[in-house]
């Protein structure tokens, strides 16, 4: 069983009178989900194992939530079988990683091993993990180690790890990694170690590539809703903006995401910026910048997750339409004469807590498969938002686990 794919993915686990799944998120970091998938390949229809993990009932059934290679142990194995499992729960996630910060090298695993290592370089890696970036280069450098169990010590073994080169004054950090919602080849011309003002332009770039279609006015914009917003399976009702609420047309008008006095008539030919909502909430809204307390809260009408969808479409119009001058600043307002939008560091905040959407996902893939045009990168990679505005400020880099 595999757990790389695009679902949940579940084992069904039986002590020979009761049955239980064990249960692991698509959600899961992918190098966790490795691990995960380089232990599960090791078991075969009756192997026997002993699972440490919290009960759920995600799918309303008894199930653990597996979510490391680690709260497994499998029993009757030798010597060598139990290296295999401790470098498929401990090591094998470590294999050509791209490094800027200190690496956890374990020096311990599974059935009493202990682990020790040695670098090939210890001014770029020192033998405990500490990394010292260069600044002329990326520089790779082999890690051995060998694990001892039982008092039986296996030969030597190596991983590469490339340690990227520092240059003074780039936004180069480590943040919060979340699994991307999208594994297409969209993205492929994107490199994944840009960061800030150099990934920004790259995406606009990207996205600058893809004419918007003749037909998407402001206007017409009702003849594409019913694909990117309607309820399917209800014609003539929509998703409403900040509620989700299904709604029939003749209760709704057109919500400027990021509002028309402070930028958002450069966007409002683009569906992925305006939105159906309940006339009511749209004249509340205002042009308010998004935030808690005094501003306007996308979640104040009883649904959170529009704290999340909001924040993703105001990265998408700071991105696409940054040449017509939208920016975010990490403020609670700004004059309207300067097209901004915030507070910045809220939205990335609201962008990590709040998971992707149904409608989201409804609406972009609308867009890009039935109507030609580009895709949101922050609905299908939330980790471009921190990668672009992470490092702005001492609480953005909070905020995005920056270091």
């Amino acid at each position: 069983k595999r757990t790389t794919g695009a679902n949940d993915s579940f084992i069904d686990v039986s002590d020979g009178t009761n049955t239980i799944q064990i249960y692991i998120s698509k959600r899961l970091d992918s190098t966790v989900r490795s691990s995960i998938d380089a232990l599960l390949g090791q078991l075969a229809v009756g192997s026997k194992l002993a699972v440490n993990g919290a009960f759920a009932d995600y799918y309303k059934k008894p199930q653990i939530a597996l979510t490391n290679a680690s709260q497994v142990v499998l029993e009757g194995l030798d010597f060598n079988a139990k290296v295999a499992f401790v470098e498929a729960s401990s090591i094998n996630n470590l294999k050509d990683m791209r490094v800027r910060t200190n690496i956890n090298l374990p020096t311990s695993g599974e059935y009493g091993a202990t682990i020790k290592w040695e670098s090939s370089n210890t001014e770029l890696i020192s033998n405990t993990g500490v990394v010292t970036r260069p600044t002329d280069a990326d520089k790779t450098v082999t890690l051995s180690y060998t694990i001892t169990i039982d008092g039986k010590t296996t030969s030597k073994k190596s991983i590469t790890v490339t340690v990227l080169k520092f240059a003074e004054g780039v936004a180069d950090y480590e943040y919060t990694y979340v699994e991307p919602n999208y594994n297409g080849n969209y993205y492929t011309s994107i490199d994944d170690d840009a960061r800030g003002d150099t990934l920004k332009m790259s995406l606009y770039n990207l996205l600058a590539k893809t004419n918007m279609p003749s037909n998407f006015s402001y206007k017409n914009l009702w003849d594409i809703f019913p694909d990117t917003d309607g309820v399917p399976g209800r014609s003539g009702y929509y998703y409403a903006f900040y509620t989700g609420k299904e709604t029939a047309r003749g209760d709704m008008n057109r919500e400027h995401v990021w509002p028309d006095s402070r930028g958002g008539n450069y966007a409002e030919r683009d569906p992925h910026m305006v939105r159906p909502a309940l006339s009511a909430d749209n004249s509340g809204r205002g042009n308010a910048f998004y935030n808690l307390g005094s501003n306007y809260d996308p979640g104040s009408l009883g649904n959170n997750n529009y704290r999340g969808i909001a924040a993703r479409i105001i990265f998408y119009c700071a991105v696409k339409y940054q040449n017509n001058g939208l920016n975010l600043v990490d403020k609670t307002t700004d004059s309207t004469g300067n097209l901004s939008m915030g507070k910045l560091s809220t939205l990335l905040e609201w962008n990590l807590e709040y998971d992707i959407d149904k409608t989201e996902i409804q609406r972009n893939e609308a867009l890009y498969t039935k109507y030609n045009w580009v895709r949101n990168p922050f609905i299908d990679d939330r980790n471009y938002a921190c990668k672009i505005w992470g490092n702005v400020n001492s609480t953005t880099r909070a905020v995005c686990g920056g270091k």
